[in-house]
């Protein structure tokens, strides 16, 4: 095999491992998203306690966000380690890509957690009026994977491999830095362990329960925007099912005081 033969070759596999890398995309969207589920939630609540000047209520919203955060990194690696081939390939992948997926997907499964915490936290941070140390947070972890990328890529000839441990390196990097930042001083509302408790109301509860399978349904039919379209469909059924119950309570309620 001469040169030209070699190069095309290897061309040929870094497509095909790019390709890899794009079916994995859905999942990691996924993973993302719950992140933004819980700080999309919890960071406006905190704010609006902080606006309150209830520093205490703020600071349990953050330490259920905490936790939650915690719990869905744990439920969110478990099911997708158990359900990984099927998902890849209602994803698009083939029996040529599925291996790179499956590689990328294995490794950035570890870092779950960090990629919630990096995510889900940094919005606390926000919240607190503190914009420019939350876009820190997040410039961490991009200029990071930036730099480690091509380290482990091409200097330690690690492939699809390489890229995954420094997507979870910096995504790690980036989660201490938020979580230090939280625990520190400089922070309005820290992470306190008394407040390191699961608060749970029931129509949260409802919405994760919705959320969760959507978000593995919907993609199947939408392509990738499945996913997007999952949590306000997630809202609306929730909202609407709220309301009958409240509807259907009141009435009952009238008839026991007649």
């Amino acid at each position: 095999m001469n040169e030209q033969d070699t190069r095309m070759g290897n061309e040929k596999i870094g497509s095909i491992a790019l390709t890899g890398l794009g079916v994995s995309a859905p999942l990691i969207l996924i993973i993302s998203a719950f992140s933004m589920f819980v700080g999309g939630g919890g960071a406006p609540l905190a704010a609006i306690a902080l606006g309150k000047n209830d520093k205490e209520e703020a600071e349990k919203i953050l330490g259920t966000g905490v936790v939650i955060l915690t719990a869905i990194s744990i439920l969110l690696t478990a099911i997708v380690f158990i359900f990984k081939e099927p998902l890849l390939y209602i994803f698009g992948a083939s029996e040529v890509t599925y291996q790179y997926a499956n590689e990328y997907t294995s490794i950035y499964l570890l870092g779950t957690i960090f990629v919630q915490f990096a995510l889900g936290l940094n919005l606390f941070i926000t919240s607190q009026g503190q914009s420019k140390i939350a876009m820190f947070s997040v410039l961490i972890g991009a200029i990071t994977n930036i730099i480690l990328d091509p380290i482990f890529i091409f200097v330690f000839n690690m492939g699809v491999s390489g890229a995954a441990i420094a997507t979870v390196l910096s995504q790690a990097l980036s989660a201490v830095f938020v979580v230090n930042f939280l625990c520190s001083k400089k922070s309005l509302i820290r992470i306190k362990k008394e407040y390191l408790r699961l608060d749970l109301d029931i129509a949260l509860l409802r919405k994760v329960f919705l959320l969760i399978p959507l978000a593995l349904l919907l993609p199947r039919y939408f392509g990738v925007m499945g996913i997007f379209y999952s949590e306000p469909i997630a809202d609306i059924i929730s909202a609407t099912t709220s309301g009958f119950l409240l509807f259907f309570s009141m009435k009952h309620i009238k008839k026991v005081f007649k």
